[in-house]
């Protein structure tokens, strides 16, 4: 055997060595929130915009199962019902999350392949994120005493570095008007679809700022796919990403892409930092109950 077949089982020891498992539960409470907020608010217009008899679907790129068949509002509203029915029981976990958290993926890959002319970046974001919280111990009860593999983690750390890192880099290479006089930003503010809300307006109009907030915006896209695998960087990349998707928020109609985003910190932040997080929120709690 060679020295390098010898090292090998190390360095594969240390990659997949079990890591704190807290960071899962409070991810899929996180996704909980997000997704009754990206489906719940359907309840309103499920009867005219997804069992209308006289419904026409404009045409484009993706397969379009409104091209086959037309729901009637009852169907809808059942197809509907059937989605939250999965989230509540996410809520209630257990042994049968995954089975729920399956039965939501196609459900509402099913959904958006009926809609199939409006699928927004939350709605995909929310499925990749939904994926990734699959392949860890979300199942299991009192992860606060428990280290797992850190698989699942990998791969959401790879969800979202090409979700922002793609991002990033294509406003560096294909629009480099974002590093200029911030114009493009404060024009996205103020964008029809997207754009409106009073503090947007009120943001577009600040060019002293807008340069700042651009280059800032693209220099923290493009650097996370390099610094998230680093224990120290992760933490204040964080922070900023909070910071950045509270402001589009507040900002822009983006629909609900903040908490379904945030939905995943928990298991980006480093194990040992979302343990020692969780150690003194516990802390914290049993003070303010002492003190009540």
């Amino acid at each position: 055997m060679s020295s390098d077949d010898a090292k090998e089982p190390d360095w594969l020891d240390r990659l997949y060595e079990p890591q704190w498992a807290i960071g899962w539960t409070y991810a899929r409470a996180l996704w909980v929130v997000a997704a009754t907020i990206q489906y719940g608010s359907d309840v309103f217009s499920i009867p005219d915009v997804w069992g209308a008899p006289d419904l026409q679907m404009v045409s484009g790129p993706y397969y379009r199962l409104a091209e086959y068949f037309v729901l009637t509002p009852t169907a809808a509203t059942l197809w509907w019902s059937c989605i939250m029915l999965a989230i509540v029981a996410v809520a209630i976990g257990g042994r049968f999350t995954k089975a729920a958290w399956a039965t939501f993926l196609v459900l509402a890959w099913g959904w958006l392949a009926y809609e199939g002319a409006n699928v927004k970046a939350h709605d995909r974001l929310l499925l990749f994120v939904t994926l990734g919280l699959m392949l860890g111990p979300t199942n299991e009860r009192q992860l606060s005493r428990k280290r797992r593999s850190p698989f699942g983690r990998w791969v959401m750390m790879t969800v979202f570095c090409a979700a922002y890192g793609a991002t990033g880099w294509w406003k560096l290479y294909k629009e480099p008007t974002w590093l200029t006089d911030g114009s493009v930003l404060g024009n996205h503010l103020v964008h029809a679809f997207h754009g409106g809300l009073p503090l947007g307006v009120w943001l577009s109009r600040q060019t002293w700022l807008l340069p700042v907030l651009t280059i800032a915006t693209v220099v923290w896209e493009c650097s996370f796919p390099l610094l998230v695998w680093f224990k120290r960087a992760t933490a204040p990349l964080l922070v900023i990403g909070v910071i950045f998707h509270a402001s589009l928020l507040l900002t822009m109609n983006v629909g609900p892409f903040a908490p379904i985003a945030f939905a995943a910190y928990p298991i980006l932040l480093h194990p040992d930092d979302m343990m020692r997080l969780h150690t003194g929120l516990v802390g914290l709690w049993e003070r303010v109950r002492g003190t009540s």
